[in-house]
Order: C-alpha cells, then structure tokens, then sequence
C-alpha cells in the first residue's frame, strides 16, 4: 500500500499537471515565492506522512485504526502527560529527536537566509566558534549515543523484513 501510494501521487501529480497550470494562470499565483514553495513542502510533506502509516502498520486494520484515531480523537494533552512514550519512543529517544530536528531547521535557515551550506558558515567562522561547535557535536555523541554494550541492530526498522 505504501509504494502503491507513492506511485499514484506521481501519476495523479503527472496527470494533474495541466489543469495545475491553469489554476496558477487564471488566480495569478506567483510561484516564485516563499509561501508557494512553502505550500507545496507543506502538501508533500501531510500526503508523505499519512503514506507512511501503512509503511510503520503491522496490517490493514491497525492502520486503518491508526487513522481514525488521528482524525477523530483530539488529545493534545498526550503530548505532555508521557502517554505519548507508548508509541516507540522513549524520554532519551524523543529528545534525540527534538535536537535533530532543531538542527535540520537551522541548518535549512542558514541555507535559506544565508544561502550557504552549514559547514561552510562554520568554516568561516572564528577558531573558537568551530571548536565549540565540534565538542557540541562530540557531547551529544555522548550523551545521545546508542551504540554500547546493549546496542542490538535488529531494532532497526528496515531489519523486519
């Protein structure tokens, strides 16, 4: 289901093309901006996220389980009362994920404002800007790193199959 999602969005995309065009030529929509792209990341990014319920479901039912609950049960509070940690993740693991993601998002803002890569701002950089940045990197490797004694490869995902 999950491949055959990612195909249809590439025929419909495909095939949509024209009548596409047209919407932008008859509102004038001007694709040459930020909120256009933006618009598009942002469209990309919920069908590619609800593709991939059925790629994480175990079966049919669970994801079809799964999507009921994200469109009928509004519980934000899940977010805060560590019910959210039934899910995969656990406290060390969702922090993991929240640095990451914090510095996808700032590396994507160097390369959107600034227009250059992150290595390269940090190459041009005083000395004692680079070397702060590389022992950050070494500390969250120590801190955040997985790979000791009980590391087990077989929790990777891609190792189900």
């Amino acid at each position: 289901i999950w491949g055959g999602l990612h195909g249809a969005y590439q025929i419909i995309g495909e095939v949509f093309t024209p009548l596409r065009r047209k919407i932008v030529e008859i509102f004038k929509v001007k694709e040459d901006v930020f909120s256009y792209k933006f618009g598009q990341i942002l469209f990309t990014f919920a069908l590619t996220t609800l593709t991939w319920v059925f790629f994480r479901a175990k079966n049919l039912s669970e994801a079809i389980f799964y999507f009921e609950k994200m469109f009928t049960r509004w519980n934000p509070w899940v977010l805060f009362n560590e019910e959210i940690y039934q899910f995969g993740l656990d406290k060390m693991e969702s922090h993991i994920l929240i640095v990451a993601i914090l510095v996808l998002l700032i590396a994507e803002l160097l390369k959107y404002l600034k227009g250059k890569e992150i290595f390269e701002f940090i190459l041009e950089q005083n000395l004692w800007f680079r070397w702060i940045v590389l022992l950050g990197f070494v500390v969250a490797i120590l801190v955040y790193g997985q790979y000791g004694i009980n590391f087990d490869s077989n929790q990777f995902i891609y190792f189900q199959f």
